[in-house]
């Protein structure tokens, strides 16, 4: 693909978030508390989560439902209900989530052509059906919940050409091998990233070690959907595999320090 013929799709679904900051300066056993002194904010989460990343020559595509509405030219209303999550940010050293599944009204049926790259967000939650790929597809899997038919699942999950999760996320791909046996996941975390090629002879095909790892970072919500809109755009720019991953860690970690 020539870089100034492709196209950048991006398809996402929008979440209700619930964000509970809490447990920063915890000292006592959890045990002998009930109540926790914390921040509470409601917001939406999804694709919401980089819609202050779009820029003009490429197209984003929302779904929710009639009763959250947000100000985009391509929103579909494919959602009864859209996801909603509750997020403790701060659990100690990590994140815990805990999602309400949506419900799908319908689907939209769409094509990936040549020189058009595709990135959906999520793979388990986004009501569209992929009926032909002539370009690239790339879906990111964030373990919200599977809500989609599973005929259309294992439909959208035949044309994919790269998943991206977050590290130990994507072990259920090994049960699906029969419908895409060329697919390349891309697993990810804060210390590295592994590319895998899961059903071939050699898996791990390269593992990139983050320079710029950030032991202290609170900064955790958004930076998955983060990594999958770079890996798309960069991707878009021909740059191989290594180097595409090394360029979403320093541009993550420029992202944390000005925050």
């Amino acid at each position: 693909m020539k870089n100034k013929n492709i196209k950048l799709l991006i398809f996402g679904s929008l979440f209700k978030d619930t964000i509970v900051s809490t447990f920063k300066d915890f000292k006592k056993s959890i045990v002998d508390q009930s109540v926790f002194n914390s921040k509470i904010r409601n917001t939406y989460g999804g694709i919401f989560n980089i819609l202050s990343e779009k820029i003009k020559k490429e197209e984003w595509n929302l779904f929710s439902d009639t009763r959250n509405k947000i100000k985009n030219k391509k929103i579909f209303f494919n959602f009864r209900s859209i996801p909603q999550a509750i997020i403790l940010e701060n659990f100690f050293k990590n994140r815990l989530s805990f999602v309400k599944k949506g419900e799908v009204k319908k689907y939209k049926k769409i094509s990936v052509g040549k020189n058009q790259i595709f990135l959906g967000l999520y793979l388990e939650s986004l009501p569209i059906k992929i009926e032909e790929n002539t370009g690239v597809v790339i879906f990111d899997y964030n373990s919200s919940g599977d809500i989609l038919d599973k005929k259309i699942f294992k439909n959208n999950f035949s044309k994919i050409n790269f998943l991206l999760g977050s590290t130990n996320e994507l072990k259920w791909v090994k049960k699906f091998k029969n419908f895409n046996p060329k697919l390349i996941i891309i697993e990810h975390s804060p210390k590295e990233v592994i590319i895998k090629k899961p059903f071939a002879k050699k898996k791990i095909f390269l593992k990139i070690k983050n320079q710029y790892f950030m032991k202290s970072s609170q900064k955790t919500i958004g930076l998955g959907d983060m990594f999958a809109l770079f890996f798309a755009r960069n991707l878009a720019s021909n740059l191989t595999l290594e180097e595409n991953v090394k360029n979403i860690q320093k541009r993550i970690y420029n992202y944390i320090k000005a925050l």
